[in-house]
């Protein structure tokens, strides 16, 4: 009937299959789809009101009925009732009559347990995926079993998400010493260890979910899926509306206003893919054998930083090397990607190796983008897949990082250390700290990441590079990026972790920057000091800038500006010209985080008009 009214167009049907009852030395044959029935005899399961014929009988069942049958033992188990005299709640017994059993269960109140015959927690019709149950810390849960996901998604949501809720599918997976608890209605849900909870569970199967409509979770059991199917009342450019029927629906759909975030690339997008991968491949060969020595001149403990930009953000890679040297960083192991002979010239001025292919980044825009997800910023998009997938592929561990990131440290020394916490994923990134749904279940931040060499990620890599119809048609390599190693990781283990808690706050991003006052506090007053401090969640470059200025973390004199540089003086750029070893502090907001309090500035925000340093009084 489920299948009848959702229907994802899946191929189900009943299958034969040998299942082992405990307790008992009898296989039976039984439907894996409906699991319940009656012409196998297995009274723990009755279903009269299904038929069955592809279910053979027991194959032990005649042999059983012409014996006598040997004393039943009920001593550990539920013993036989008046209401059901036959024992159809003893394991011991299922499966040894010859003739079905029409058994009713003794009901038992929700406040009591009759020890002599307790009701189960679950109905036989759905025991062969929910035989008993427990419940587990959440945030003890996850760190246990630790799939890379965000760590704020556990504390977040409320008491009420709190703890996850353990179905186990047969009375062996049960805890060993708590089977009667999780098994049994009329006593609440255990609340176990997570050991102990899954002392006997050879595979465990994790659902997440979250939604903020009215949400029902159907668990089916039937053809083992990795993946989860979505269906909504959904009404396009409304959102859910109850009053239509059920429809299935793609990650992108949000439910609060119908419209769709993942946009399936047009055939001009699939043609200007095709042509960019052809460019790509006709020449990847010379463009390997011109990098290898580049790499190998670079790489520290075969590490290197990769970059790439255009000469309308050449502004801020000039700001990234003056506040690094102001910090007296190395970079010698970055390579940057210019897509274009100016920055080349520029990325070289500031004593920064680079490799600049013509033939593939030739036809990408000099100008800086003029808005988040412009087609400015899907071309940048587009070499920053090309760069870390080259390198990667040649057989280097690296960090890729965005031109609006600084430094206070150099930040290598975390992701090459033996730390176990990390030491076991192929990829590290920053938390995003946007949780909308196309970023899910990651939310990493594609303009900081790390990324081991193996051939895991070398193919995480190659698959990305072939998706270049999917960036250009969405304009975001972070949402194809992160669905991609969603992929990955469901089909061939790939292991990504995103950082939490107090390793977030070394790697504070643009939700910190915007949300985290009292870290961005402690950032300006010297009392925490990061790794790195990435300045996204911004609208524009204009903006960047801005909040670079105010929180003391620009270094670039008015000479070496993006109008200056765009007028051809970048053959004068160099670290001596250009780089201030003081901070250029200018303000712009009084409510977005600053090194020092700017009770003279405009508020950004008009409506909230909240100043970022408590009682910043104008003078």
């Amino acid at each position: 009937a489920f299948f009848a009214g959702i229907n994802v167009g899946f191929h189900y049907q009943l299958q034969d299959c040998h299942t082992k009852e405990e307790g008992s030395d009898v296989s039976m044959i039984a439907s894996q789809s409906l699991r319940a029935c009656p012409k196998c005899h297995c009274p723990a399961m009755p279903s009269s009101e299904i038929s069955c014929p592809e279910c053979q009988p027991c194959p032990a069942a005649a042999a059983a009925a012409a014996a006598t049958p040997p004393p039943i033992n009920c001593t550990t188990t539920p013993s036989p009732t008046a209401a059901c005299p036959k024992c159809a709640d003893c394991p011991k017994c299922e499966c040894l009559k010859a003739e079905p059993l029409d058994c009713k269960p003794t009901v038992v109140s929700s406040g009591s347990t009759n020890s002599k015959n307790p009701e189960m927690r679950f109905p036989p019709q759905v025991r062969g995926f929910a035989f008993g149950a427990s419940r587990v810390k959440k945030n003890v849960f996850l760190e246990t079993l630790d799939y890379g996901y965000p760590e704020d998604l556990r504390i977040k949501q409320g008491q009420n998400r709190q703890e996850v809720l353990i179905l186990y599918n047969q009375r062996s997976a049960l805890p060993t010493n708590r089977i009667d608890e999780t098994k049994h209605a009329g006593t609440d849900i255990p609340l176990l260890g997570i050991d102990e909870a899954t002392e006997n569970c050879g595979v465990v199967n994790v659902v997440r979910t979250m939604g903020h409509a009215e949400q029902c979770l159907a668990i089916v059991g039937d053809y083992e899926s990795s993946f989860v199917e979505t269906w909504m009342r959904i009404q396009p450019k409304v959102g859910v509306n109850m009053s239509l029927p059920l429809v299935p629906v793609g990650q992108g759909i949000k439910a609060r206003d119908g419209s769709n975030e993942n946009v399936v690339p047009h055939p001009f997008n699939v043609i200007d893919g095709r042509k960019k991968l052809q460019r790509y491949f006709d020449h990847v060969e010379t463009m390997e054998k011109e990098l290898k020595p580049i790499l190998e001149k670079v790489a520290r403990n075969n590490t290197v930083i990769v970059m790439t930009g255009n000469l309308g953000q050449a502004e801020l890679l000039v700001n990234f090397v003056c506040s690094a040297r102001a910090r007296g960083l190395d970079l010698s192991n970055i390579i940057m990607f210019p897509t274009d002979e100016a920055t080349e010239r520029i990325a070289q001025s500031l004593g920064l190796a680079t490799y600049y292919s013509e033939t593939n980044f030739d036809h990408i825009s000099t100008e800086h983008a003029k808005a988040f997800g412009d087609s400015t910023f899907g071309q940048i998009m587009y070499v920053k897949v090309v760069a870390v997938q080259i390198v990667n592929w040649l057989g280097y561990d690296l960090a890729f990082q965005d031109l609006d990131v600084v430094w206070y440290r150099d930040p290598m020394p975390f992701f090459l250390s033996d730390n176990p916490a990390y030491s076991k994923f192929d990829l590290i990134f920053q938390d995003d700290g946007s949780r909308i749904k196309t970023f899910a279940p990651y939310a990493g931040n594609s303009g900081f990441y790390f990324v081991r060499s193996n051939h895991r990620t070398k193919y995480l890599m190659h698959s990305l590079l072939l998706k270049a119809d999917a960036l250009i048609a969405g304009r975001s390599h972070q949402q194809v990026l992160m669905r991609t190693i969603a992929e990955h990781a469901t089909i061939y283990g790939l292991r990504a972790k995103v950082l939490g808690g107090a390793d977030s706050d070394m790697f504070p991003c643009g939700g910190h920057y915007h949300n985290r006052w009292d870290l961005m506090r402690q950032i300006a007053n010297g009392s925490h000091v990061p790794y790195v401090l990435h300045f996204a969640w911004t609208q524009n470059k204009e903006n960047k800038e801005k909040f670079l200025q105010q929180m003391g973390v620009w270094h670039v004199q008015p000479q070496c500006s993006s109008e200056k540089l765009k007028t051809g003086k970048e053959a004068t750029v160099s670290v001596e010209a250009c780089c201030s070893a003081d901070p250029i502090i200018t303000c712009h907001f009084r409510d977005k985080p600053s090194s020092v309090p700017c009770p003279q500035s405009p508020f950004m925000d008009e409506a909230k008009q909240t100043p970022f340093w408590p009682n910043d009084e104008v003078e």
